[in-house]
């Protein structure tokens, strides 16, 4: 059977994915937006995860950085 693996470090939260504005700069009938992969995100994805218990079905890989 194969299983679904999770892999996470802290350093994954650090990518910086911009304006969500694309390639124009905000302002004018540019609206600013937040990346759907912003760190925010990626954090409360991460803990529905853990609070539902769906994280326990997963397979948690660690990082070639990670110190746990």
């Amino acid at each position: 059977m194969k299983k679904t693996a999770f892999i996470c470090d802290e350093k994954y939260f650090w990518h910086d994915t911009g304006n969500g504005a694309l390639f124009m700069p905000p302002g004018g009938y540019i609206e600013s937006d937040v990346h759907g992969e912003n760190p925010a995100t990626k954090r409360r994805f991460k803990n529905l995860l853990e609070v539902s218990g769906l994280m326990d079905n997963l397979t948690q890989l660690k990082t070639s950085t990670s110190n746990a």
